[in-house]
């Protein structure tokens, strides 16, 4: 697959080591991750700027969650497909 084949991607979290770390798999994968965000703002943002056509998303972010962040993204990147992302944890 050539450079100008490959998926773009963006991915949005507000955790920093996670968000780097899915970066890189993904890169290492053979995707192109054009952009990260760690908010809604960010993410509408850098969606209008880099047009990606996949978004891993979270669903909980500092300034709202995935869902509203989704519909900005969408606005904005209308072509993107968005993959919503939930962790669960569970104490005892």
């Amino acid at each position: 697959m050539t450079e100008t084949q490959r998926t773009t991607v963006m991915v949005v979290d507000d955790h920093p080591m996670w968000r780097d770390g899915v970066s890189r798999d993904l890169e290492g994968s053979g995707f192109t991750v054009v952009a990260t965000a760690d908010s809604v703002a960010s993410a509408a943002t850098r969606a209008r700027a880099t047009q990606p056509q996949v978004v891993l998303m979270d669903m909980q972010l500092p300034d709202g969650n995935g869902a509203e962040a989704t519909a900005r993204v969408l606005e904005v990147a209308p072509q993107a497909n968005v993959l919503v992302l939930v962790g669960v944890l569970r104490t005892r």
